[in-house]
């Protein structure tokens, strides 16, 4: 996972920085019809395999620290697989902060 930073007052949390990026995405693109869910998912899976590329051939042990241009590559790729997931879930209407609180929760149980 990422590394967590310490709550300082200022921080507003993952709901709330959910919230934002939801309310950002929700005035960012138009509103897709129903049936253009399927193609949101998809759309999920083809930013998934742009990260992957971006990925596939360094070695498990890669640091983003010292290799600036890849650090800019994943970032932006990331930022745009974001964007599509949280796109899929307003869309779905999907909480995603409960959801992953919830799959965290489930996951703690197995």
């Amino acid at each position: 996972m990422g590394r967590s930073q310490p709550n300082n007052g200022d921080d507003i949390g993952i709901n709330g920085t959910l919230e934002l990026f939801r309310q950002s995405v929700s005035c960012s693109f138009p509103p897709v019809s129903p049936i253009s869910i399927p193609l949101l998912c998809l759309d999920v899976a083809q930013k998934t395999g742009l990260l992957a590329e971006v990925l596939q051939w360094k070695n498990e042990d890669i640091c983003l620290e010292n290799d600036e241009d890849l650090r800019k590559k994943v970032q932006v790729t990331a930022g745009g697989l974001l964007v599509s997931v949280l796109r899929f879930s307003e869309e779905c209407e999907i909480d995603l902060g409960a959801a992953a609180v919830a799959k965290i929760d489930l996951n703690g149980r197995k």
